[in-house]
């Protein structure tokens, strides 16, 4: 084999396997774009509202709480282990909201967002 046909063939194998590589990056690339379009599309789909962990936890005078929400009105409401209603506040729009627990004796008690027909409920500790 003269030197010659030897550099051509590695020259034609590796123009090939570059080719190839473009060929995948681009399909990668696709890929990775539509997944990027789907999640927007299902992050903008989910209209459920969501309620964060409240901050500080445990709470000693006051707690802080994340809500989010596409109503018009929504309500926080805090209960008890047993499920009685201790405090109830209305919130008009998406924000961080203050709860007292300066009142509350020390326990367990559940927060619970109710926005849209649907309810969200998270777990708070009172700790004096």
């Amino acid at each position: 084999m003269r030197l010659s046909t030897f550099l051509f063939i590695k020259v034609k194998i590796g123009w090939d396997f570059k080719y190839f590589c473009a060929i995948l990056k681009v399909k990668r690339l696709f890929s990775i774009a539509v997944t990027v379009l789907l999640a927007g599309v299902l992050a903008f789909a989910d209209d459920r509202p969501k309620i964060g962990q409240n901050y500080p936890n445990p709470a000693k005078e006051k707690t802080f709480v994340d809500v989010e929400f596409n109503s018009s009105e929504a309500t926080i409401t805090l209960s008890n282990i047993l499920g009685e209603i201790i405090y109830v506040q209305k919130v008009p729009r998406s924000g961080t909201y203050t709860i007292n627990v300066t009142e509350i004796p020390e326990g367990v008690y559940f927060f619970t967002l109710a926005a849209d027909g649907q309810k969200v409920t998270k777990k708070l500790t009172v700790k004096k």
